[in-house]
């Protein structure tokens, strides 16, 4: 893989160690502005590790990740700083279910983007709107189905204006048409506000439906990254060809 210093996103021989255990190992990756990148593999593969690395929740144990040209795995880096325009959307959501929907995408604009109350109210119930949910501003998340927990979760996140987003299997155990939709709104993320998006999924049909790099991983390592078109067509790991057939026979 060539070297683009530009990229929005660079990881350089990550690896990261869990005592005797290798959970990811000489991983190099490149991610270009307005980019949607889907890392896929089976469970165990080091998919959610890499994720959770990109914004140093999990830090590695060797190489560099440069985000907008700064090594943010440098100790005198603010990390914060950098994560602010890193959104990060959990499997499980993650809502303080003590407070209403309003207040949970306000609390973060208000403490680290010093918005005041009203402005940060304001655009959280732009953004409701936007996905069809501003008569839940009121609402507690144990009053949400999961495909509203799941949209909740993705315009918080977009509360801090960020510049990439990551999703940790943004689809798992939603319905066929909730998918649809969340699929839809991450496509319209990307295309009108310019968002690079970043999901982990072991789903197939994601891969399929929003996104144009695809990187596969197995035990730890990159088997396989490139177009998604290409992959597709020309599958060249066992791991992708086994990935791939497991789409084929459910069809």
């Amino acid at each position: 893989m060539t070297t683009d210093t530009n990229a929005l996103v660079r990881v350089e021989h990550l690896g990261k160690s869990f005592g005797a255990l290798h959970a990811l190992s000489d991983i190099n990756l490149e991610i270009q502005k307005g980019e949607v990148v889907v890392i896929i593999g089976p469970s165990g593969s080091g998919k959610s590790t890499l994720l959770r690395s990109l914004n140093l929740l999990e830090h590695p144990t060797e190489g560099k990740i440069f985000f907008e040209g700064v090594d943010i795995t440098d100790p005198s880096v603010d990390i914060n700083k950098h994560r602010q325009k890193m959104g990060m959307v959990f499997q499980h959501f993650n809502l303080f279910p003590n407070m209403s929907i309003l207040k949970n995408m306000a609390i973060a604009p208000m403490k680290l983007l010093k918005l005041s109350r009203e402005q940060a109210e304001k655009e959280a119930m732009e953004l409701l709107t936007r996905v069809g949910l501003s008569d839940r501003a009121g609402a507690y998340p144990s009053q949400l189905s999961g495909g509203q927990k799941q949209r909740i979760a993705i315009v918080r996140a977009l509360c801090m204006h960020p510049d990439v987003m990551l999703f940790d299997e943004p689809t798992s155990a939603l319905d066929s048409l909730t998918t649809k939709n969340i699929l839809e709104l991450l496509h319209n993320i990307n295309r009108k506000l310019n968002v690079t998006i970043v999901i982990i999924t072991h789903e197939i049909a994601v891969v399929k439906a929003i996104c144009n790099k695809v990187a596969v991983i197995d035990t730890a390592e990159f088997v396989e990254w490139g177009d998604t078109a290409e992959i597709f067509k020309n599958p060249r790991s066992d791991m992708t060809r086994l990935l791939l057939g497991y789409e084929v026979m459910k069809k």
